[in-house]
């Protein structure tokens, strides 16, 4: 789980008006030496034979540098993430919550993935116990969006929300779906509802109209519209918005068992948790082996790509992806 602190485009140094020339040259520079550096493989050669190989070489050399340090970075991470994912996060939810309550410590097994930082952590929640959040009272309003996709892919995902470690009357489901998706969709909509609308906290359908004025058409439309909602029904609630985690979700998309226990975990102790979006790390392998070959290889260097950025990138740089989660208030400060 990767944390991620909201970032205002003064702080990315991003232009918010016209763009200067000076600015559109050195935007494009990493493309221009990029495609001269293709370009040269095929050129040098024609113009010296030993300039050329000499530089292919080099090319050549640096590809498995690079190729080898990817091998080491990925293998890193999937490490910490297997280590992670043994981890019984609820366990460690319910030592915060002894910890505020003033209780002893349960007989845990004080080894295995952070347990020197989770040891240091409960020691200050025992000291300082009002500035974390009770994990006991945090909720997680699920968007997920969908646009034409078969009731057996969406089925599969919706059921995944039913199995994980935490209890599905935490979950609150917010089911985006496209108008633009026809009766059809419409339909399974109403059929998820009915088959699985029961087991958790509410189940929400949100139909996403076709056509609104000055909307580009697309999955972040339909979130944010959904996202409206999700603000009004946290408010009618008389729920605390700081209380409500939200994470936004494909249709297709099956978080691991212990996602929300982690997310809540991380979100409970993080300091500045206002101000904190949480980046799990992104695996396209669902269907892997119904995909054609071509579409495994790239799905399999997003998944390297995945890993590494989400467990080593800069944080304020990290662009979140699917699966990313943030507090209800700060989802409502982002909506348009």
């Amino acid at each position: 789980m990767r944390l991620n602190r909201e970032s205002s485009s003064a702080e990315l140094e991003l232009p918010t008006g016209p763009r200067t020339r000076a600015y559109r040259f050195f935007e494009a520079l990493p493309a221009i030496v990029s495609l001269s550096a293709i370009g040269l493989v095929f050129v040098l050669p024609f113009i010296n034979a030993m300039a050329g190989a000499v530089y292919v070489l080099i090319v050549v050399g640096l590809t498995l540098i690079r190729a080898m340090r990817g091998a080491v970075d990925v293998s890193r991470r999937f490490v910490r993430y297997r280590r992670s994912s043994r981890v019984d996060w609820g366990a460690r939810l319910l030592d915060i919550e002894r910890a505020m309550d003033g209780l002893p410590p349960r007989p845990y097994p004080w080894t295995g993935f952070q347990a020197k930082e989770h040891a240091a952590s409960i020691a200050r929640v025992r000291e300082y116990p009002g500035a974390v959040a009770r994990p006991s009272t945090l909720l997680h309003a699920v968007v997920v969006a969908a646009y034409n996709e078969l009731y057996e892919v969406v089925a599969a995902g919706i059921r995944s929300l039913l199995h994980t470690s935490t209890s599905p009357s935490k979950i609150v489901v917010f089911f985006a779906y496209e108008e633009r998706g026809g009766p059809q969709m419409a339909a399974t909509a109403r059929r998820l509802a009915a088959e699985y609308g029961d087991g958790f906290a509410a189940f929400v359908l949100v139909e996403h109209p076709a056509g609104i004025p000055g909307e580009i058409a697309g999955k972040g439309a339909n979130i944010t519209y959904a996202g409206h909602r999700l603000a009004h029904w946290v408010q009618a609630n008389g729920i605390d918005p700081e209380s409500v985690l939200v994470t936004s979700l494909d249709c297709d998309n099956t978080p691991h068992e212990a996602y929300f226990d982690s997310v809540a975990y991380e979100y409970a102790l993080a300091p500045d948790r206002a101000h904190l979006s949480f980046q799990p790390i992104s695996l396209y392998i669902t269907n892997i082996w119904e995909a054609p070959a071509p579409s495994r290889v790239v799905a399999s260097a997003s998944d390297h790509l995945a890993a590494v950025a989400a467990l080593s990138a800069d944080p304020a740089h990290l662009q979140l992806i699917d699966g990313a989660a943030l507090t209800m208030a700060s989802a409502h400060r982002s909506l348009p």
